[in-house]
């Protein structure tokens, strides 16, 4: 089946890259690791309050315990580095960074990366309570005071994209580096809104935040959910390998450990909406 539809953080420094991207590719079986999983991430999650920013070299969340899991089921381990996004999909393609989470899936990335689905993507846009919130799209168009921030590189869906188009010609899009970037700029009132996915928008920010500061809204109601995949980098897996993966994370997806991992983190009901369909593929077939 192949998707045409789009889908959607320790820290090591800069040196570290480096020294890493010169490291051999692994080993022929995934589960006979030559070396730990390199996995890019693009922002510094929240701490399990939600209230500081974790510690350096400190990372949670739905994608951090996912990942972790799935290696631990292949008997691979992983290091975690922070960049840009455009700098990760960078690094998978050249293969500097093995595996990448919550990224669309389109046929440009399975170009560079097998694509793995794993959670059904929906974006929201999230408003800034003290510059207030617009009830239609049309009005967030006419308010001058309002900027939205965006992540340089990132897909959001077809209709946010095409709203983003109308919001571009008026001068009123912000892009940021990353996601950390971003989320800096919405908390202190740089921007009066984003737009984010919830496993996203609540590592980041917290329930707490979110209740108080935050106003959540659909404005693509009707747009369809699409495959949010992993991105695991063809340089550094051959298809053998990467099908052995999906397996194990495909496996996840049916004995419920997936769920559990979403529900810790963003509670039932919001963790259930994110759950894929047991027919979803565990590898999109994509041409190159």
């Amino acid at each position: 089946m192949r998707y045409g539809l789009p889908c959607m953080a320790g820290i090591l420094n800069i040196l570290a890259l480096w020294i890493l991207t010169a490291t051999p590719a692994m080993a022929a079986s995934t589960t006979d690791c030559a070396r730990p999983w390199r996995l890019g991430y693009t922002l510094f999650w929240l701490d399990a309050e939600g209230d500081q920013p974790a510690r350096p070299g400190s990372v949670r969340g739905v994608d951090y315990d996912l990942i972790n899991e799935l290696a631990r089921r292949v008997g691979c381990s992983t290091i975690q580095m922070q960049m840009p996004l455009t700098r990760v999909l960078k690094q998978v393609e050249s293969g500097g960074v093995d595996i990448n989470g919550q990224k669309v899936c389109t046929p440009e990335r399975g170009r560079y990366a097998w694509l793995l689905p794993y959670l059904r993507g929906k974006n929201h846009i999230l408003f800034r309570r003290d510059q207030g919130f617009p009830a239609k799209m049309q009005d967030a168009l006419a308010d001058d005071r309002l900027r939205i921030g965006v992540v340089r590189g990132g897909v959001y869906g077809a209709a946010y994209d095409n709203l983003l188009l109308s919001f571009r010609a008026r001068g009123k899009v912000v892009e940021e580096p990353d996601l950390d970037s971003l989320y800096r700029v919405f908390r202190l009132g740089r921007v009066g809104a984003i737009i984010s996915t919830p496993p996203t928008y609540q590592a980041m920010l917290g329930q707490r935040y979110l209740d108080e500061q935050v106003m959540v809204v659909d404005w693509a109601p009707d747009e369809p959910v699409y495959p949010v995949c992993l991105l695991l980098s063809r340089k550094n897996f051959n298809a053998e390998q990467a099908a052995n993966v999906a397996a194990a994370l495909k496996t996840m997806r049916q004995d419920g450990t997936i769920q559990r991992i979403l529900a810790r983190h963003l509670g039932e009901k919001v963790g259930g909406s994110l759950l894929l369909s047991a027919d979803t593929p565990a590898l999109l077939d994509t041409p190159r």
